[in-house]
């Protein structure tokens, strides 16, 4: 098992070489990521974080490190959108939970100062650091708003809602059909629809885990 030196790794500085060069410091290549503010309560941002990780991990390759791209607050003033938790705040909510469940993984959080994190996104691409990105909502339907940064990516996924709120940035975020996503539903498979865990998570997170899972797995000789 990884053993983590802490829960997670932050990456505090926005420019983007000193990014990679602490990434090269981490000995981190490709990597699995996912992007947002993380902005709304931990009731909705946790499960869906785990649930996507989940996915990508189950089904691309289990020993990437997985990386949270996050609004930083100037990023977050850019937007207009001022009146939420610190960048650091934001970021322990799920990079905690996310550090607990998939304790073989390296995780890392690192920020980013634009809107949208399209030129941090670019810039790792070219430095062979992207592999996967997942969004929940985005690039799901011909309508929807588009997965910012999905061209730098190999593998790009996006998860339909588990119910009808929608992300912070949804308005400020165009809607444009994309080719390179595969839409995979979790609904009811990895999370259900009021936003609990279909497999099973650390004790500390149960209030993110359907009741019974444990048990379930336990049967299974799955833990």
């Amino acid at each position: 098992m990884f053993s983590h030196p802490s829960k997670y790794t932050v990456i505090e500085s926005t420019d983007h070489n000193d990014i990679l060069a602490r990434l090269k410091v981490l000995n981190v290549g490709y990597a699995h990521f996912t992007n947002g503010t993380y902005a709304l309560p931990t009731s909705i941002t946790v499960a869906t974080t785990l649930a996507g990780f989940k996915y990508v991990l189950d089904n691309v390759d289990a020993g990437l490190p997985l990386i949270l791209a996050i609004n930083s607050d100037a990023s977050m003033r850019a937007l207009g959108k001022s009146n939420y938790e610190n960048q650091s705040k934001r970021a322990e909510t799920v990079a905690v939970p996310l550090a607990e469940t998939f304790p073989d993984n390296r995780v890392i959080v690192m920020f980013y100062d634009d809107k949208a994190p399209n030129s941090l996104y670019e810039f790792l691409h070219a430095n062979q650091i992207t592999h996967t990105l997942y969004k929940w909502g985005f690039g799901t339907q011909k309508d929807a708003p588009k997965i910012e940064g999905a061209e730098y990516f190999d593998h790009v996924f996006g998860y339909p809602l588990v119910d009808d709120l929608k992300p912070v940035c949804w308005q400020e975020t165009p809607h444009v059909e994309q080719q390179n996503v595969v839409v995979a539903d979790l609904r009811n498979v990895l999370i259900t629809p009021d936003r609990k865990c279909l497999f099973p998570l650390p004790p500390s997170l149960s209030a993110y885990q359907k009741e019974g899972m444990v048990e379930k797995a336990r049967a299974l000789d799955l833990i």
